[in-house]
């Protein structure tokens, strides 16, 4: 009797292991990626780990296909996966991200920095960011941070399928020393890289003039 118990438990064990591995081959294959069975295990364990260190408020809303962008964004070192996702999910939580609305940030509104302006072929949120007016009056680069993350949080949201990722179209049209603050690019990118990493799909410039390529 202990044996067939032992064994059962054991084939359970396995064949909730084989659900695991089916539900997550599926969604990779969704995401075009094709993972190895110790890949597979790196995942499962990855998000093991930030059950036990991040708590489940947290943790909500967060798709497996965000794992996956940290694991690859990170070489599956799992030390560093943890440590910048717990990152990103406290800073997150601590701005109240969640809970902010675009009316929040009056200033920036004023300035008609940005934009949503479709989806791409793949159904990712295309933002168009208007570089001329980016200065830093009246506002901080946590907050134009905050401002962006949200605007695309809303979108991937409410797009028809749920995508993890998005497309930034930098426009430098009329852009100026006069009228665009470079420094807060300069200050503006390394906290989306912190914050919301493993989500930006792909970056474009365009009409860029001869004074800020140089």
């Amino acid at each position: 009797l202990k044996r067939n118990l032992l064994l059962l438990e054991y084939m359970n064990k396995n064949s909730n292991r084989e659900q695991e591995k089916k539900k997550l081959n599926l969604k990779l294959t969704d995401r075009k990626y094709k993972y190895t069975e110790e890949q597979i295990k790196l995942f499962l364990e990855f998000r093991e780990r930030m059950g036990s260190v991040v708590s489940a408020e947290k943790l909500e809303g967060l798709s497996d296909n965000i794992y996956c962008r940290f694991l690859e964004g990170y070489l599956f070192n799992l030390e560093e996966c943890q440590k910048n996702m717990t990152g990103m999910l406290n800073w997150r939580f601590e701005n109240k991200l969640w809970n902010l609305k675009m009316e929040d940030f009056p200033e920036l509104m004023a300035k008609n920095l940005t934009e949503m302006i479709g989806v791409d072929k793949e159904g990712r949120p295309v933002l168009l960011f208007r570089i001329k007016n980016f200065t830093s009056t009246g506002t901080t680069a946590e907050r134009l941070a905050l401002f962006n993350g949200l605007q695309v949080t809303k979108e991937l949201e409410a797009g028809p399928e749920r995508t993890d990722n998005y497309v930034i179209i930098y426009d430098a049209f009329g852009a100026s020393s006069a009228n665009c603050e470079l420094g807060m690019i300069k200050k503006l990118v390394p906290i989306l890289g912190s914050y919301f990493p493993q989500s930006l799909h792909r970056m474009y410039i365009v009409r860029l003039n001869f004074i800020l390529s140089t």
